[in-house]
């Protein structure tokens, strides 16, 4: 039986959607009043949440954000046949391997990309991984797959400010650590976050 997976809008953003089951989450990005991108979507997403989706716009794009993120993409993929699916690039065989589904790079979707939002591949990395960077108002967003986490997700429980470190990352995700926490400290440095939406645990803020 599926669980209750709905998806509601993630305020204060004017364009994101979320989707949560237990610990995991499911982010919908609003690309224009007509399209949506889908990244990371959750095993046994219910029929409301499929609907409620609908309702805003179409799923044009499919996200397997990295190469261990898929185990939703071939029940979206059925629900929204015309909908591409994309993946960074180093992901691909596994994902496709994996899903028997046909994955592209996301450079189609970078096209369709509203202009505050953007698309960064960390370096270092074996299991490929994308980061979307989204910036309204004071925010500067950072929506990330395995690289951090949140704290656990708990009912009634107010957002927590302390990003923590997937503990499986550094072994599973990361191919040259000297490489990858270079290009992480001067991305982070630069960018500057204030707010972190993992696809593991509670958002972060501050």
């Amino acid at each position: 039986m599926a669980n209750k997976i709905t998806f509601q809008k993630l305020s204060p953003f004017n364009n994101l959607y979320e989707a949560t089951n237990g610990n995991l989450r499911s982010i919908a990005i609003k690309l224009s009043s007509k399209s949506l991108c889908l990244v990371s979507p959750l095993a046994n997403t219910s029929e409301e949440a499929w609907e409620e989706l609908e309702s805003l716009a179409e799923v044009k794009f499919i996200v397997a954000p990295n190469h261990y993120h898929n185990k939703g993409i071939k029940d979206a993929t059925l629900r929204f046949p015309n909908a591409q699916s994309c993946a960074p690039a180093n992901a691909i065989p596994r994902l496709e391997k994996i899903t028997g589904l046909r994955i592209n790079t996301h450079d189609e979707l970078e096209k369709k990309l509203p202009k505050k939002i953007t698309i960064v591949e960390p370096a270092g990395l074996k299991t490929g991984e994308v980061w979307f960077c989204i910036e309204q108002g004071k925010n500067k967003t950072l929506i990330v797959v395995d690289a951090f986490c949140g704290p656990k997700i708990l009912k009634n429980k107010k957002e927590n400010g302390t990003p923590q470190l997937l503990k499986t990352f550094p072994s599973y995700g990361v191919e040259d650590r000297e490489k990858y926490q270079e290009w992480a400290n001067d991305f982070v440095s630069l960018y500057s976050p204030n707010v972190l939406i993992p696809c593991h645990g509670d958002i972060c803020r501050g």
